[in-house]
């Protein structure tokens, strides 16, 4: 695992040369001419999604054990940005903001700002309770001396389920006597659903390798006449670091006016939005023949799919047969993968796993453990790994697959089981309600010879977990939904021992 780092100031600097060498008056923070580079590190990082349990050990040098440290700090972000817990272990013998070697959470006041007089002290060892923000600071938590180490363990415990997303774990630590330095982000927690997610440490040094992206630069894509060239700008300003929340915005808006513009140019090729929706039902409507079990109850969101079509489409090289046109735009998912915005990168994991194309899981390890990874991008990996035999899963396939889905179970040879995934026909424009449950939607088995002839139907209904057991069989099946306000259909599929069949429905209200 790569480590994160984050430096901060360790000043040792006499007293008598602080006044001759700092203008106080004029309101300048000291500088000192021997101000040494510290560096906090992040050590281990876990998540247990079941028990809501954010881990995270923390290991910073201490020259002089509790004299040049005041406190050390860590704070997670949502996925919009906005701070959820500030934690706080007081490294020195002042109260600073907690007593001398106790942990203690911050009060996050509803405008986001944290006061030192307004935190919850959990103790030495967090013996007491301590709870902030929906987050309880857990018995277990710790700090031990070693060799000039200070090494903090944080265990916390999220009092309610956290929404998927990415949120962002950052750590500082903070010297006597001084102004707190930035913050730095050391990893990621990605929440993949209420069963599932993953922490990522972030590379060493803890910041990114090319200067941020400015809002002026978000500003001036989301000024652009032409929605789509906006949306092309977009994943290089995400690639040099621009605000998440920021970049989410400007994509929403310049998807907006595309909605309403309706088509897009691909170099001398015009494509509809409606068009690329119609590829999308298609290629959804397609089953998954998954060899774990792993049950994810929806699928990409349509718009990420008009995202990935005009952020990475291109004209084709050679012309449509006689009296065709081009649907969709020539896309190279396994380029798209690599892409530094996570929407580009699950939208394009999505075309790979329904086109069946073969994607360099080494490639796909090292993406993932970099920025711009998403909830999204964590499910569609996982429906895309969850295809593959052993062999081409791989070892890198295998790590990764128990790193995003946690532990996995092969489905038993003997056994078929069964998946419906409801979503609802757009009228050609990507919908904001697209997934229906199919729990609660009249469903019927149906069955088929080799001739297509109907040799058998029945109702069914879906436990917990939206999955039905059914032997395997040489006989073709299907779903169909035939109600008083609505009727839909699966594509038919042999159910073969072995499998998760994963059958969308495509679903349509009667009027």
């Amino acid at each position: 695992m790569s480590f994160g780092t984050v430096p901060v100031r360790n000043l040792r600097t006499p007293l008598i040369l602080l006044v001759l060498l700092s203008p106080l008056w004029m309101g300048c923070a000291p500088v000192s001419p021997d101000a040494r580079v510290v560096t906090l590190r992040l050590a281990a990082i876990s998540w247990n999604a079941h028990q809501g349990i954010l881990q995270v050990e923390t290991t910073v040098p201490e020259e002089d054990p509790y004299g040049t440290l005041g406190r050390i700090e860590l704070s997670l972000l949502d996925p919009s940005g906005r701070e959820l817990l500030r934690g706080a272990y007081c490294a020195c013998p002042e109260v600073n903001p907690v007593p001398p070697g106790a942990f203690g959470l911050y009060r996050i006041g509803a405008d986001g700002g944290c006061r030192a007089q307004e935190v919850v002290s959990a103790g030495i060892g967090a013996d007491r309770p301590a709870t902030s923000g929906g987050f309880t600071l857990m018995p277990g938590s710790e700090a031990s001396r070693k060799d000039g180490i200070l090494t903090l363990k944080w265990v916390l415990r999220a009092d309610e389920g956290l929404e998927p997303g990415v949120y962002r774990v950052r750590a500082r630590a903070v010297p006597r006597h001084r102004s707190p330095p930035e913050w730095h982000v050391v990893a990621r927690l990605d929440v993949i659903d209420s069963t599932r997610g993953e922490t990522v440490a972030e590379p060493a040094g803890g910041t990114a390798t090319t200067a941020p992206a400015s809002s002026s630069g978000l500003q001036r894509v989301l000024g652009t006449s032409e929605p789509a060239a906006g949306l092309r700008a977009l994943p290089a300003l995400v690639a040099k670091g621009a605000d998440a929340a920021g970049a989410e915005r400007v994509r929403k808006e310049l998807l907006q006016r595309l909605l309403h513009e309706k088509a897009f140019s691909a170099g001398r090729e015009r494509h509809t939005v409606e068009e690329v929706q119609r590829v999308y039902e298609h290629l959804l409507l397609e089953p998954d023949l998954l060899r774990f079990r792993v049950v994810i109850p929806a699928d990409l969101p349509a718009v990420r799919f008009l995202y990935l079509s005009v952020v990475e489409g291109r004209e084709h090289e050679t012309s449509p047969p006689e009296n065709t046109g081009w649907a969709l735009p020539k896309i190279d998912a396994a380029r798209a993968v690599l892409s530094p915005d996570p929407w580009v990168v699950s939208a394009a994991l999505f075309l790979a796993r329904k086109t069946a194309l073969r994607l360099d899981l080494a490639d796909l390890a090292t993406r993932r453990r970099g920025r711009g990874w998403d909830a999204e991008c964590s499910r569609q990996a996982i429906l895309y790994m969850a295809r593959l035999n052993a062999g081409a899963l791989g070892d890198d396939g295998a790590a990764l697959m128990a790193r995003l889905a946690g532990t996995v179970e092969a489905v038993p040879e003997g056994v078929c089981l069964l998946q419906p995934v409801a979503f609802w026909v757009s009228s050609g424009r990507p919908a904001a309600t697209h997934w229906a449950d199919p729990r609660i939607v009249p469903l019927d088995l149906v069955y088929r010879d080799n001739t297509m002839e109907e040799i058998g139907r029945r109702r069914v209904a879906f436990p917990t977990g939206d999955l039905l057991e059914l032997p395997p069989s040489r006989n073709f099946l299907s779903l169909e939904a035939q109600d008083g306000h609505v009727e839909g259909h699966s594509r038919r599929i042999q159910p073969r021992g072995g499998r998760l069949l994963r059958l969308p429905v495509a679903l349509r209200g009667r009027v």
